[in-house]
C-alpha cells in the first residue's frame, strides 16, 4: 500500500484561521454615538446580519452597507450628539470598526505553516466582502 500525500489543503479564513469578535466592531460605534452597545447589538443583528448573503454575493456593495448601517444608527443616536456622529461615522470609520473584531488564530496558522513545510499546497477561501478581505490581508500578512 502506498503512501498517501495531502497535495492541496483549503483552509476557510472567516471562523477558522480568523475570528470575529461583533462585539468590538459594536463598541466603536457606542464611542461615537452614545448608543448602548446592547442596543448597536441588536442593530447589527436586524439590520447588518440579513444582508451578509448579499453582501458575499455582491448584490450589496460595503458602502450601501455603510450607508444603510449609519442611517439606522443615527435614528436611535441621542438628539445632542447625532449631529457629530453623522460627522464622525465615516466610510473608513466603518471599516476601522469592521477590522477591530478581526484576530488571528495562532494554532490554525501554525497548522498551515507546518502543511506548507511538506510541500501541501494551502488554498485560503472566503465568502467574506471586501472590507473584511481586505482588513485580513493587511491586518495578518502572514
Amino acid at each position: 500500500m502506498s503512501e498517501r500525500k495531502i497535495d492541496v489543503f483549503f483552509v476557510d479564513i472567516g471562523g477558522v484561521l480568523v475570528n470575529f469578535d461583533n462585539f468590538k466592531f459594536c463598541e466603536k460605534f457606542t464611542g461615537i454615538s452614545g448608543v448602548p452597545v446592547g442596543e448597536i447589538e441588536e442593530l447589527d443583528r436586524e439590520v447588518f446580519k440579513p444582508l451578509w448573503p448579499k453582501m458575499e454575493t455582491s448584490e450589496i456593495l460595503p458602502y450601501q452597507i455603510y450607508r444603510d448601517f449609519k442611517l439606522e444608527l443615527a435614528k436611535i443616536t441621542p438628539a445632542n450628539r447625532r449631529a457629530y456622529f453623522l460627522l464622525d461615522l465615516t466610510f473608513c470609520f466603518f471599516k476601522q470598526a469592521s477590522a477591530s473584531m478581526l484576530s488571528l488564530k495562532p494554532k490554525v496558522l501554525d497548522f498551515v505553516k507546518y502543511l506548507r513545510g511538506f510541500d501541501c499546497k494551502v488554498i485560503l477561501t472566503s465568502n467574506t466582502y471586501s472590507v473584511l478581505s481586505d482588513a485580513q490581508r493587511s491586518l495578518f500578512p502572514q
